[in-house]
């Protein structure tokens, strides 16, 4: 199953960013960037201080939708997300599955239980431009990481 996830996200990643390559990080108006960047801080933060309206705020209409629950960021304690923006483009043409998106952001998510390493994963984010700013309106994951169980277990 993992195969098949990872292969339709992959799918998904190249039709997408290879439908505009010279939208990215570099060309965007700096303003923008900006603001997407804040975005994802104010994500980050969300998860450390465990608040779950903050975290909404970040997302469409303030709004939970799958890939995107604010259950399952900010649910436990002592949890540090931190979001490193890899790659970012202007939407310039129709995406897959009638998304609704102004710009699309790759990033990686890293993830600290306790000041430790937990997982990693790489998400698409589509954002679209609404009276409030930019919010999130949906997800896709591509990839995630775990520690090794041994690792797991050494620290038990």
């Amino acid at each position: 199953m993992t195969k098949l996830v990872t292969f339709a996200f992959t799918v998904s990643f190249l039709i997408i960013f290879s439908c505009s390559s010279s939208s990215d990080n570099q060309s965007l108006d700096q303003s923008i960037v900006k603001e997407i960047s804040d975005l994802f801080v104010a994500r980050d933060k969300s998860v450390l201080d465990n608040n779950r309206n903050d975290f909404l705020k970040t997302q469409i209409d303030n709004q939970d939708f799958y890939g995107g629950s604010a259950e399952g960021y900010v649910s436990t304690s002592n949890t540090r997300m931190t979001t490193n923006i890899l790659k970012t483009m202007a939407v310039e043409s129709k995406l897959p599955r009638g998304l609704n998106a102004d710009y699309v952001v790759f990033v990686k998510e890293d993830y600290e239980k306790d000041n430790k390493y937990s997982h990693s994963g790489f998400i698409l984010y589509y954002l679209a431009n609404t009276s409030a700013g930019l919010r999130i309106t949906d997800t896709e994951v591509s990839w995630w990481h775990e520690r090794a169980s041994e690792e797991k277990q050494q620290e038990d």
